[in-house]
């Protein structure tokens, strides 16, 4: 197989992982966007509407208002308040529950990543080759976006 389709491969099995993980969960309710936003805002913490769209560069910003207003009004993950200095400006932030349900999916990330490096089995420096390959993917790929 080449790189590119063991990739792909190794995705699909972490993503049907990941299914089989979140079945019993409320987390299989998220959709992959509604988690990102999720992490930017445990990440960062409160922040306007813009500025949550401006880190989703490729994304229209009414499809990100609308998906934070669904993780608002339908999931109660975030809240959302009117700028008391500027009030064309709306400030969102995680609640409680969103604070517990970014935890749920951290946990659930760490331990299929856990299990992965365990089914590689590397040796040290296997280990130490992989994490210097992995930063300069992140490197690459944090200049895109």
């Amino acid at each position: 197989m080449e790189l590119a389709e063991l990739i792909d491969a190794i995705n699909l099995q972490m993503r049907l992982l990941r299914a089989a993980e979140e079945a019993d969960t409320s987390l299989e309710e998220l959709t992959e966007r509604e988690s990102l936003m999720l992490e930017l805002l445990n990440e960062r913490g409160k922040m306007t509407i813009s500025d949550v769209a401006s880190s989703f560069a490729r994304v229209a910003p009414s499809t990100v208002s609308i998906t934070l207003t669904r993780l608002w009004r339908d999931k109660g993950l975030i809240s959302k308040a009117i700028d008391p200095s500027n009030q064309r400006v709306t400030m969102v932030e995680l609640t409680d529950k969103g604070i517990r349900t970014v935890e749920q999916i951290k946990r659930g990330r760490a331990e299929r990543f856990r299990i992965l490096i365990e089914a590689l089995g590397l040796n040290e420096q296997e280990h130490k080759a992989l994490k210097s390959i992995i930063a300069r993917a992140i490197g690459y790929l944090s200049k895109m976006l």
